[in-house]
């Protein structure tokens, strides 16, 4: 949770830093900088969406963080773990699969 809150803190600071210099900038041009939808960052900066750490890196890339702010950013947050199973096929594969690979 807490890398949640770090992203949110940095976001609203960033967004706030180009308002002072640039009134009229907005957090379309925000999210266009970083490369995401406006209502996905809305919901960042808000608290209502999960950031991955995969998201985070793109965040952190498209800010240009220097590598010692982005690394303590990214290391709030825990490693990806994979969704998906190993699937070991023992002897024949199903049909359908096998037609797939072999369509003769």
């Amino acid at each position: 949770m807490k890398e949640q809150l770090a992203l949110q803190e940095l976001l609203r600071h960033r967004f706030a830093r180009a308002q002072s210099v640039n009134s009229r900038y907005s957090l379309r041009s925000f999210a266009k900088k970083l490369n995401i939808h406006f209502a996905a960052l809305s919901a960042i900066i808000n608290g209502k969406r999960f950031v991955s750490k995969k998201l985070a890196t793109r965040i952190a890339d498209s800010l240009e963080l220097d590598p010692q702010e982005r690394s303590e950013l990214l290391a709030l947050f825990p490693e990806q773990k994979s969704k998906l199973r190993e699937i070991q096929f023992k002897g024949e594969a199903p049909k359908p699969v096998y037609a797939l690979l072999n369509p003769d």
